[in-house]
């Protein structure tokens, strides 16, 4: 029997982009079953990795993005020989991962070049041509001369998911219990980009409003930099939300959005999440495009109001206090969409 190739991938570094890694993963097992190993340098993630199915292992490492750390990455890369690799491919496109794969003895270095050519021996060129963030992950699966692959071809990213009773887990946490007779709407209010992502809060209370009248539990999602926002949404809703914000980990999260019926989020990671255990999403766009970053899934719709300055792709609107890209999608739209996805749930 002839041994599997083995791969390590070199985890990206935020939530969304790891869920689309799974969008590789899958297509490697597709190709020849190989043994796939992740190197997770961010241990907040594991938890997302143990979830994807055709994971087989993952190290865990702790780096970090915004410093050289050299001997450290020399040292990580010594240690990774013993696994003996075939091949390394890179999820994100700066120099310093790349380090790694070369002191770990690694024959075959996968990655998109953006300047890595001597640490990469099968380099990816020219990734303008490849159009969604999606495919150019899905694209370090093939040869670097060969076509670039199909939209339509790359795997959806896949999260399992485990049965959790939230009634229990709510009253453990000390938060508002849901009802279990009504459907669960899911806000998550947050993006790690910035505001040209975030749907303004105020828009979040008003559809709020409108859904607990029609009689749905609303809970609320998010880390620690979504608990400000959080809190002003359940405030004004009088404290009638679920507020997970910050008080679960990545796992316990996607057990409780596998129990929604719509998932409303911003395009950051839990849109992507959400997407991956197939509910209903709702996803909605300001300074950025679901032509370069779409929701992954049958099931999910997107939101835009298409104005000459979008999208821009700044993290801070370059027009002081305009955000139309944003305040132009109103909660009458989303609420009108949100009973177009509950068909779907």
């Amino acid at each position: 029997m002839n041994k599997k190739t083995s791969v390590l991938i070199f985890a990206a570094g935020h939530l969304g982009d790891n869920i689309m890694v799974s969008s590789l993963i899958i297509k490697l097992k597709q190709q020849s079953n190989a043994q796939i190993t992740v190197l997770n340098p961010h241990p907040n993630f594991n938890k997302i990795f143990e979830r994807m199915p055709g994971v087989d292992n993952i190290i865990n490492t702790k780096l970090t993005k915004k410093k050289l750390e050299l001997r450290k990455r020399i040292k990580l890369g010594l240690d990774l020989k013993k696994h003996k690799f075939d091949e390394i491919i890179y999820a994100p496109n700066y120099i310093k991962p790349a380090i790694i794969g070369v002191f770990a003895g690694i024959k075959k270095r996968t990655g998109w070049q953006e300047g890595r050519r001597l640490l990469l021996n099968n380099r990816h060129v020219d990734i303008g041509k490849v159009k969604t963030q999606v495919q150019r992950y899905v694209q370090l699966a093939y040869h670097p001369e060969s076509s670039v692959v199909d939209f339509k071809d790359c795997p959806k990213p896949v999260l399992s998911n485990k049965t959790l009773n939230i009634i229990v887990l709510a009253k453990e946490l000390n938060i508002t219990l849901p009802d279990e007779k009504k459907k669960n709407i899911m806000f998550c209010p947050g993006s790690a980009w910035g505001e040209t992502k975030r749907w303004p809060v105020k828009q979040f209370i008003k559809l709020g409003e409108k859904l607990l009248q029609d009689g749905y539990n609303i809970h609320i999602f998010g880390g620690i930099d979504e608990v400000n926002d959080a809190n002003e949404i359940n405030s004004a809703l009088n404290n009638k939300c679920i507020d997970w914000t910050n008080k679960t980990k990545l796992d316990t999260v996607i057990d409780i959005l596998s129990t929604s019926s719509c998932v409303i989020s911003n395009d950051s990671g839990l849109m992507h999440m959400g997407c991956a255990i197939n509910v209903p999403v709702i996803a909605l766009y300001g300074g950025s495009s679901p032509k370069y970053t779409p929701p992954l899934s049958d099931k999910a719709s997107s939101m835009i109001i298409d104005i000459e300055c979008r999208p821009c792709s700044k993290r801070i609107c370059p027009k002081e206090n305009h955000l139309a890209c944003l305040f132009g999608i109103t909660p009458e739209a989303v609420y009108a969409k949100t009973h177009e996805m509950l068909e779907l749930a």
